[in-house]
């Protein structure tokens, strides 16, 4: 069976139950979108969510997929909130698009480290688009994407209470889905505990590639979380996968020195103290420790021609230890 699906978001479907162009409760939002699978006759995906964030409209639900039935999320791009949006517009379809090919090729390669993509494009002439958000654009993209449910690893990786063979599996699973990206040409310029989700069965997948980028693709303005931004990604330049190899380094020192690598001063914003600061030198006494201390050093090199070119080099690297 194919991987890929396509998305029929014009069947008959139940109106908002307040007769409105936009739902005013979750309780009120009972469309059924109707999916296409290969191999599938017209099943359906049962709608039984809204929520949203401050970039996207997001439905939840489930569907059959490959022989079983998918949690899914439908993200939809708000649009005309914040006047001119085609920058947010070109982000969101290039970030979706991006995603789907990582996602793609991660399975092609058996790594089960980035959250799934299903289909992504445009709402245009869709009942959705008219009956929930009142407009008809050609801008009103969406993504289709796995409902990674588990749990966000920031604490269990942080904790003291962790053990250390946990904290290199954790970490080596990120750099699984990081080798992934980079193996498929893509930056995904986010990456921090946060954007890792440990699932009961599958372990831990990658998640929000709405900043992501194409290597060597000229930016001029930072993105990315700044406790986690390499020096040369807060200025214009060519991206480079050495940017998500420092950010990995900041995950993984905080993992097992549970500090920030770099001490901002007071007033000190994060990327100030990470491009004039020194390094704190790691306190792990040795053993698996120190070898996870000294693989985020070499990360966190100012210098990028210094820190693992890719995710290939730092998966290496950790299965060295």
């Amino acid at each position: 069976m194919e991987n890929s699906t396509t998305i029929d978001l014009n069947p008959p479907m139940v109106a908002p139950a307040n007769g409105g162009r936009k739902p005013v409760t979750n309780s009120e939002i009972k469309p059924t979108l109707q999916l296409v699978f290969p191999g599938l006759e017209k099943p359906v995906l049962d709608i039984n969510e809204l929520a949203e964030n401050s970039n996207s409209h997001i439905f939840r639900g489930r569907a059959p997929y490959d022989g079983r039935h998918v949690g899914v999320v439908l993200k939809v791009l708000k649009y005309g909130e914040r006047g001119d949006d085609s920058r947010r517009v070109e982000m969101f379809r290039r970030g979706a698009e991006l995603h789907k090919k990582v996602s793609d090729h991660a399975a092609r390669l058996g790594i089960p480290r980035v959250a799934r993509v299903y289909d992504t494009g445009s709402l245009e002439g869709t009942y959705i688009a008219e009956e929930y958000f009142g407009m008809n654009r050609m801008d009103m993209h969406y993504i289709l994407v796995e409902h990674v449910q588990g749990n966000e690893i920031e604490e269990r990786l942080n904790s003291r209470d962790t053990p250390v063979e946990e904290k290199k599996s954790m970490l080596r699973q990120i750099a699984e889905g990081i080798m992934a990206a980079h193996d498929a040409g893509c930056v995904h310029r986010d990456i921090k505990p946060h954007n890792a989700v440990e699932c009961p069965d599958e372990g831990i997948k990658l998640i929000d590639f709405g900043l992501a980028g194409s290597a060597g693709e000229i930016t001029h303005e930072p993105a990315g979380t700044p406790l986690y931004l390499a020096p040369e990604g807060a200025i214009p330049g060519a991206l480079d996968p050495r940017l998500d190899i420092f950010a990995f380094g900041v995950a993984a020192y905080e993992a097992v020195e549970g500090v920030h690598p770099y001490i901002a001063q007071p007033g000190e914003p994060p990327i100030g103290a990470i491009r004039n600061n020194r390094m704190r030198l790691p306190q792990s006494r040795g053993g698996l420790e120190l070898g996870i201390a000294n693989i985020a050093v070499v990360c966190l090199q100012k210098d990028p021609r210094r820190r693992y070119r890719d995710g290939h080099e730092l998966l290496a690297a950790i299965d060295r230890l």
